[in-house]
């Protein structure tokens, strides 16, 4: 069985115009899981997120290091700083190349008050890399305007959207997205108040999500929690399986 990399993202929201829009990052196709796909800020776990300040708790979470990890990839991906402290543009470029950690002496620290718990997807066992992945979500105040640029690495674009916007994108232009990323899209889409999404994410019953891939005629469906052919009967999104139907996800 391949082994599981611990990893964090987080779904950065603001308000624009009274819309709700997401932050969303273009991976590089030089990245090996799904280049070119638009995503959350986010990444794999450093042995040093376990140790790094941090201030409040997050409801359904027993490891902070998910939650820290979650906000130093921001960071490094978009340049959004969940925390207290400035960090400096240098110390984005050297923890982007792979150069320092953040530092632990006090001057940055990570604020989890401000992010809720939304899913955790593990990939399924079929996969050659394998994630155990918690999402976050955030939402920026109205004083809040972060300078937002990519990283340049792992980043090469990015665009604020509306979920629904982005699920519309992904149907009709170049606008490739992984399946949680979709769904998780789908269900933003919901939400027309930046109040009540967090409030619905803070009391959120967060359970796990191994999707199963299942091959047919050349055609990649995902079978989700309550498919007859999935181990999982509790029902936990909108649908129980996604299909890819020329490089796009749809409900099946």
């Amino acid at each position: 069985m391949n082994s599981l990399r611990k990893a964090a993202t987080v779904i950065v929201c603001r308000y624009k115009n009274r819309i709700i829009e997401v932050l969303m990052v273009k991976r590089s196709r030089k990245m090996a899981f799904f280049p070119n796909a638009w995503v959350f800020p986010g990444g794999r776990l450093d042995d040093a997120d376990d140790g790094f300040p941090s201030t409040g708790n997050i409801a359904g979470l027993a490891d902070k290091s998910y939650a820290v990890a979650a906000i130093r990839e921001c960071y490094e991906e978009s340049g959004v700083w969940l925390g207290s402290g400035t960090p400096s543009a240098e110390l984005r470029q050297r923890l982007n190349r792979r150069e320092v950690t953040l530092p632990n002496d006090g001057t940055l620290i990570a604020n989890l008050d401000r992010m809720a718990l939304w899913s955790w997807w593990i990939t399924p066992l079929s996969e050659p890399k394998r994630y155990d992945t918690k999402f976050f979500l955030t939402c920026l105040r109205p004083d809040e305007k972060p300078d937002v640029y990519q990283d340049g690495i792992e980043t090469v674009d990015y665009c604020w959207v509306a979920p629904s916007r982005a699920v519309w994108r992904h149907q009709h232009e170049d606008f490739f997205l992984a399946p949680p990323t979709y769904l998780t899209l789908r269900e933003l889409s919901q939400f027309d108040d930046l109040e009540n999404l967090f409030s619905y994410a803070l009391a959120r019953q967060v359970l796990p999500i191994q999707p199963v891939h299942r091959k047919d005629d050349g055609k990649l469906t995902i079978l989700l929690p309550n498919h007859p052919d999935h181990p999982d009967e509790k029902p936990v999104l909108e649908t129980n399986s996604v299909v890819l139907r020329e490089y796009r996800w749809h409900l099946d």
